[in-house]
């Protein structure tokens, strides 16, 4: 991967998922962009995550949460069907979307009264959910719904696709430093690290999370299960499981102990899972911030962010690209860009 100086109306620094969007959506609407990166293709927080599509359950009903997040993350995802059958004719690889609604259960009250806060916010909001029957689920589970707006994506794929979609859009040029001079606009876009780039200091801290892959068999559901803490999230070859929340730490190795721990916890929904072979575990970096909201617009003159989408990067990835987009090349502003600038005053803590 060679540096340039060419010209740019963009350069765009951080290629996790967030950047490969917005250089994606700025250069099909006509703007040379340098996309930078010192690692090529990038091995991130977006190729550590387990690509759920999870509007409902981290957003929905959560009064630790910005109150606007709900309404962002429910608008991307309805942006990403369109977005992974688009990624894979310009790829011509499987982008990696599953419309699989997931599955949301609950082993004690506390995780049942999150079910309720779930199933009360959407129905104010007429959006679907169905309930399972006691019968139906899994494990020590004893109350349990259907969430068709909560999906997942295999976010390895997609990024291969989005990789091989940067790399042949003639607008676009990867390169390991910035041009030392570019007369357009700079935008961040590197997750936790982003304040080492920006001239003003924004509260994102690093949340380190481990997870582990098991092996599939073909007999298995493909639907995603969410209970408390863990997720269980089947793809095409493997099953991932997740995952610790480790805020302002960055690991970059596993505990094993950790490991186990997880297991056990889909163990109890789903016992077989505990003799499976464990093909991979690894450790990934989030970007926290105090309200679990991302940083979208502008920090200084002709410097913009779109960092701190704490878990939801991939899902927020293809509604963060237009809004930028939008905002950077056209001057346009979002309804909800307000609510996620990054001068809002942020009171709270990072904890989950």
């Amino acid at each position: 991967m060679a540096s340039t100086a060419k010209p740019a109306d963009c350069v765009i620094r951080g290629a996790g998922i967030i950047g490969l969007f917005c250089a994606l959506e700025m250069a099909e609407r006509g703007a040379r962009v340098i996309l930078v990166d010192p690692v090529w293709p990038p091995r991130g927080a977006s190729w550590a995550a387990a690509g759920m599509i999870a509007p409902a359950f981290e957003a929905a009903g959560r009064s630790d949460v910005h109150s606007d997040v709900f309404d962002l993350c429910l608008e991307s995802a309805g942006l990403w069907p369109e977005w992974s059958a688009h990624l894979t004719h310009l790829s011509g690889m499987d982008a990696g979307y599953d419309d699989t609604p997931s599955v949301v259960v609950a082993t004690d009250e506390v995780e049942a009264d999150r079910l309720k806060a779930i199933r009360d916010t959407l129905s104010s909001k007429s959006l679907p959910w169905r309930g399972i029957e006691v019968e139906a689920l899994p494990g020590d589970a004893f109350s349990g719904l259907q969430l068709p707006t909560d999906t997942q994506v295999d976010n390895r794929k997609t990024l291969g696709a989005l990789v091989v979609a940067c790399e042949e859009n003639k607008l676009i040029t990867v390169a390991e430093n910035s041009p030392a001079n570019t007369a357009g606009a700079e935008l961040i876009t590197a997750g936790w690290q982003s304040n080492e780039l920006l001239r003003s200091s924004l509260p994102i801290i690093p949340i380190s999370g481990q997870m582990l892959s098991l092996e599939r068999y073909d007999t298995d559901a493909a639907m995603p299960v969410r209970c408390g803490s863990v997720y269980i999230a089947p793809k095409s070859d493997r099953i991932i499981i997740g995952a610790t929340m480790e805020p302002g730490t960055v690991r970059d190795r596993v505990d094993e102990s950790d490991i186990a721990g997880l297991i056990g916890k889909a163990a109890r929904l789903f016992p077989d899972l505990a003799r499976r072979k464990v093909i991979e575990s690894w450790a990934g970096v989030r970007p926290g911030t105090p309200d679990h909201a991302p940083y979208l617009g502008k920090v200084d003159e002709l410097i913009y962010v779109a960092a701190g989408h704490h878990r939801n990067g991939i899902l927020l990835a293809p509604m963060t690209a237009g809004i930028m987009a939008d905002l950077i090349l056209d001057g346009l502003y979002h309804l909800l860009l307000g609510s996620f600038s990054p001068l809002r005053g942020v009171a709270g803590t990072h904890d989950e």
